[in-house]
């Protein structure tokens, strides 16, 4: 399968930095899992209630909250423990579409050297 270009919002990188050694770890797992097989059994992908975003299974007890671009690539939001996770993605439900576009302008402006 083709690799997918991963995307990042600036909340994702704040959450991912307060996770301990072994939790970066197996989300970054997750992450490998997400980008070479969206639908992988493992991840337990589910799109969210009235948020346009999904969540995927990092561990029993952490979440990684995600959205989906037009063409299938995600980008990363949040990684949390599922309430936090989940209570995050309600909170920041209106934010969603901003976080993208920063996601992706930040790839745009690396890509470029900016």
């Amino acid at each position: 399968m083709a690799e997918r270009q991963l995307l990042v919002a600036p909340s994702y990188i704040e959450s991912w930095e307060r996770l301990d050694a072994r939790l970066k770890l197996e989300t970054n797992e997750a992450i490998a899992r997400l980008c070479d097989d969206p639908r992988h059994p493992g991840l337990n992908t589910k799109q969210l209630q009235g948020v346009d975003a999904y969540s995927a299974r990092v561990t029993r007890q952490y979440r990684l909250i995600f959205a989906r671009l037009d063409d299938d690539r995600p980008v990363l939001l949040w990684v949390d423990t599922s309430d936090e996770a989940y209570d995050w993605a309600q909170r920041r439900s209106a934010d969603i579409a901003t976080l993208v576009k920063q996601a992706t302008g930040m790839r745009r402006a690396g890509a470029d050297g900016g």
